[in-house]
């Protein structure tokens, strides 16, 4: 089955000139929605338009995805309306964490410890080779020490890709001094946002948290 083409209609108003454009996903979007050059583009898990294969996968290891089985995650009010329950998911849905629980449970369920150590095994090798992609696109992260400002749309903020945007501040000869740019979905979008921004020491005064709504409506955009 064909990929859609991306929908016109929810284009950010971006500039292209002097940006550079890190893209975690495989679509073609940029280079076929917003014509931007593949040379100012890099696709850090691979592309559509490249024949070697995709790197799929997450950010936990097999200690943290086995430390996930034994946490209680939290569980909805029984009074909760549809609504509520929606939203509670939306909230603190894991998908990791519940593939995994799903496959152990299984697992105890048939009483074959080593069908469970084999299926977590596998979920483990998943994890994808972060530092390596970074070293692998070295002159990229090198290229950006002097930029001035940083645009982050679409990100979760996970543990996988902090670390892509840590990269970027650790290479910098300013960090203190960039200027962010951020779109969050969810409320809880801007409460991991700002864990990253205490993390890293970055001055709240050069932060900026937009909806992509909102970005939408924006005259003039730059975005890396």
């Amino acid at each position: 089955e064909g990929m859609q083409a991306p929908d016109g209609n929810k284009m950010l108003p971006i500039s292209i000139q002097d940006t550079y454009f890190i893209s975690f996903n495989y679509t073609p979007t940029l280079e076929l929605l917003y014509r931007v050059p593949s040379g100012q583009i890099l696709h850090l898990h691979g592309s559509v338009y490249d024949d070697g294969e995709y790197i799929l996968g997450h950010g936990k290891s097999h200690e943290q995805l086995y430390s996930a089985l034994l946490v209680q995650e939290p569980s909805p009010s029984p009074n909760a309306s549809q609504n509520e329950i929606q939203e509670f998911y939306e909230n603190n849905y894991d998908s990791i964490y519940e593939d995994t629980k799903e496959k152990v449970v299984d697992c105890i369920a048939s009483m074959s410890s080593d069908v469970c150590s084999s299926d977590l095994d596998c979920i483990a090798s998943m994890q994808k080779p972060v530092d390596e992609i970074i070293e692998n696109n070295r002159h990229v992260f090198n290229s950006l020490k002097d930029v001035e400002r940083v645009c982050v749309y679409g990100l979760s903020f996970s543990d996988v890709d902090i670390k892509y945007i840590a990269e970027i501040i650790d290479n910098h000869k300013s960090p203190l001094a960039i200027q962010w740019e951020i779109s969050y979905y969810l409320e809880r979008d801007k409460a991991k946002i700002m864990r990253f921004v205490s993390d890293y020491h970055i001055p709240e005064k050069n932060i900026q948290l937009l909806t992509l709504d909102e970005l939408q409506n924006k005259n003039q955009l730059s975005l890396f």
